[in-house]
């Protein structure tokens, strides 16, 4: 077992191998009549179907939230990637859990 970025990386190629499942993102958002960014941000794993097709029946799924107010253009973007990078991580925590 080795460390990634702190976390612990277990065999979950073994269990969710890139041949059978996919990962789909979403990231929704903008600004509020009062100049607030608001960012949903969604990370989901679904089965693959002949190849490279994905069929929608997640397997796995989180989403995260945020917002930040007065935000310019640049910092929402930076809080929507901020918000994607958590979504991916509870998929990941979920399926590190699902080992354990």
């Amino acid at each position: 077992m080795r460390r990634d970025n702190g976390l612990r990386v277990t065999n979950a190629g073994r269990l969710y191998p890139v041949s059978k499942w996919g990962f789909v993102s979403q990231v929704q958002g903008g600004f509020t009549h009062e100049g607030a960014c608001v960012v949903t941000a969604r990370a989901v794993m679904v089965p693959r179907v002949m190849g490279s097709r994905l069929v929608f029946k997640p397997q796995r799924s989180a989403t995260a939230f945020g917002t930040q107010p007065s935000a310019t253009r640049d910092q929402c973007r930076e809080l929507a990637a901020a918000k994607l990078k958590d979504a991916i991580l509870g998929v990941r925590s979920a399926l590190i859990a699902d080992q354990n």
